[in-house]
């Protein structure tokens, strides 16, 4: 027990050393730095971990490493999760607690890394990263995702301030973030595909798709015609097909158009209208048919004397 107690009063006071000196180095460069993004990593047991990353004019996006890239402190006793940057540099700087690139760039991609260790057992755990929006917007990027390692986009960091996520033990999960300022919109939209006619208050299907020049995913908001516009439906896969329905309520000509947005945001124009027609309902049909023979039962009592046939027509109409 004694033993135990030893090692963890050591190691508790090598990370403190270490946090310190840290410290020092950084407090040399903070002020070159241009935007600077912490990202808190907390485990739903109450462990917790962060990283930083940014850009500054002087710094490097390695290799070599600069003085901007701090080591990840060694690892404290299980239970603990961990995060790090993976930069491509050599050991130890392949473990980053800080991760600084050069400042301005088009385009960034920083690997992350999270590492849950239980103290046994093969339990998994839930996993929040976490960052503030206000920060990421300072940097010089129009696009800021927080991706899987493939890099699919699963957070966009500008409008979202968090990711969860189901974190297995022992085994190191990747993810990317990706950054760039070209981002360009879908593309307009296909005609949409549907009935051209139908019955008021039934309910139509109608299609559309787009694509992405960047492959992001996409949204789609419909407008019907009738002072009825949809909200953002989606996320879909750049290129998938998107369907949805409506209602109309009142018999009319209306035109349908479909315009889409983005992961990030960035408008298509709208698409080519599809006209449609809602003639009469058969329940307004037998409202008006009702309405013409009382008109006519009424004539024939000689309730409307002094008037035409063909007025007492006009007036039912």
């Amino acid at each position: 027990m004694k033993k135990i107690m030893y090692i963890a009063c050591v190691s508790s006071l090598l990370l403190s050393l270490f946090i310190s000196c840290n410290t020092s180095i950084q407090a040399e460069t903070t002020n070159n730095i241009s935007w600077s993004v912490i990202l808190n990593c907390n485990e739903s047991g109450g462990e917790h971990d962060f990283v930083v990353f940014g850009e500054a004019p002087d710094a490097t996006d390695g290799p070599p490493h600069d003085s901007y890239d701090i080591v990840e402190p060694p690892a404290p006793m299980t239970p603990y999760i961990r995060t790090w940057f993976n930069d491509n540099l050599p050991s130890p700087y392949d473990f980053l607690w800080e991760d600084y690139r050069s400042y301005p760039d088009t385009e960034k991609v920083w690997n992350l890394t999270v590492q849950w260790m239980p103290s046994s057992g093969s339990s998994p755990t839930t996993v929040t990263i976490n960052w503030d929006i206000d920060k990421v917007h300072d940097s010089e990027y129009t696009s800021f995702s927080f991706c899987a390692e493939t890099g699919t986009p699963l957070k966009n960091m500008f409008f979202n301030n968090y990711y969860s996520f189901n974190c297995p033990p022992y085994i190191p999960q990747n993810f990317k973030i990706i950054c760039g300022t070209n981002n360009l919109p879908p593309a307009t939209p296909q005609k949409p595909q549907g009935e051209t006619s139908g019955k008021t208050g039934v309910e139509y299907t109608y299609s559309s798709t787009t694509t992405d020049p960047d492959n992001n995913q996409v949204y789609y908001q419909w407008n019907w015609g009738d002072g009825v516009t949809s909200a953002w439906l989606g996320p879909y896969t750049s290129g998938q097909i998107t369907e949805t329905t409506h209602t109309w309520t009142k018999k009319g000509n209306y035109q349908i158009t479909v315009k889409a947005k983005d992961f990030y945001g960035a408008e298509s124009n709208w698409s080519d209208s599809l006209p449609i027609t809602m003639p009469v309902s058969q329940n307004y049909v037998i409202d008006e048919m009702a309405a013409l023979i009382h008109c006519i039962i009424q004539f024939l009592r000689g309730e409307y004397a002094g008037m035409t046939f063909i007025q007492i027509l006009r007036m039912a109409q």
